[in-house]
């Protein structure tokens, strides 16, 4: 499949012209495969979503966090990977980007807690 010289088919996740390549290429500004935006980037990553839920679940479980905080991160790690490869819409990247942010904060939080935990047991 190749774009029309007349048509206009801009990369659905940076906005350059794709015409003249085929759906096997890559696009030159951003490396999203030129496939996914013949698609209209239909799929949704799945680990993308895990991550994001994963992310909100470290907060509602508690100290369970440190099992479900660095699952989020690697999900949102592998969702990025299947964005890049074509496999997954950009549009997932925002759901994986808050995963990642959720989990990153919630280990903030507790390096906090332990810290303050830590300092109290010194001066006792």
């Amino acid at each position: 499949m190749d774009v029309e010289r007349g048509r206009e088919l801009p990369c659905i996740n940076c906005g350059y012209d794709l015409r003249g390549l085929t759906a096997q290429h890559q696009c030159p500004e951003c490396g999203l495969s030129v496939a996914q935006s013949f698609q209209g980037g239909a799929v949704t990553s799945g680990f993308a979503i895990a991550s994001m839920v994963l992310g909100i679940v470290s907060f509602v479980v508690g100290v369970l966090g440190i099992v479900t905080a660095p699952l989020a991160l690697h999900f949102a790690r592998r969702a990025k990977q299947d964005i890049m490869a074509g496999r997954a819409s950009p549009g997932s990247k925002g759901f994986a980007t808050a995963g990642m942010v959720l989990a990153w904060v919630w280990l903030g939080v507790l390096l906090v807690v332990l810290g303050i935990v830590a300092l109290a047991i010194l001066i006792s």
